[in-house]
């Protein structure tokens, strides 16, 4: 009973995370339009101003991606722990205890 516990507390865990990720992303397009907008605003009084309108769309697309890309992936990692996920982490709880062990003995003798 405490394996299912510990792994709806991470699934729980994870979805809060999710959510969070999201309404940063959302956040973060909101922002990187309203300064976009202010420099070309900007732009048409002073034309150096036109020059940052890249730097800020390359940082934006740069974070943005960062963003869809963790929700993505958490997303699969917790329908991956709905449904494989006991199986896999006893597994791989394994391969790390016998892993260690053998480094051990490697480098202990």
């Amino acid at each position: 009973m405490e394996k299912i516990s510990l792994y709806k507390e991470q699934l729980s865990r994870m979805r809060s995370m999710n959510r969070y990720y999201h309404d940063q992303f959302l956040l973060d397009v909101r922002i990187l339009f309203i300064f976009n907008t202010i420099f070309i605003f900007l732009s048409f009084n002073n034309k150096n101003a036109l020059y940052l309108i890249p730097l800020i769309s390359l940082f934006g697309s740069v974070l943005l991606s960062f963003h869809a890309y963790f929700l993505i992936f958490s997303r699969h990692y917790s329908e991956f722990i709905e449904k494989k996920g006991a199986l896999w982490f006893t597994l791989a709880g394994i391969f790390i205890v016998i892993l260690a062990a053998v480094l051990y003995i490697i480098f202990v003798k």
